[in-house]
């Protein structure tokens, strides 16, 4: 979770780092600063709207330091929301009458 400064009210920003780019995070501790390179992704799933932020580069804000990189988006592995609108639903198990 990222802390950005806006005025009074300060933007609280997720992003994610999954399978793989779970590394990424190793050399650093909460609350240190950092700067976050990602790929921003998104999708409509049952009319609501996903947005992610995909990190692939971890490094000190200073610019100094440690940085860490994982492959650009092309290598990502499996978008962790798929496209499941081409696909019939399973066979209804619910027997309640409404």
């Amino acid at each position: 979770m990222l802390e950005v400064p806006d005025g009074n009210y300060p933007q609280l920003i997720k992003f994610q780092a999954v399978q793989e780019r779970c590394g990424l995070l190793d050399n650093y501790n909460e609350g240190d600063q950092v700067k976050v390179s990602f790929d921003l992704r998104g999708r409509e799933w049952n009319g609501k709207y996903l947005t992610n932020l995909n990190a692939w580069r971890v490094e000190q804000a200073s610019g100094s330091g440690n940085t860490t990189t994982a492959a650009p988006d092309e290598n990502f592995p499996a978008d962790p929301f798929p496209d499941y609108s081409n696909t019939p639903p399973p066979p209804s198990t619910d027997d309640l009458p409404f």
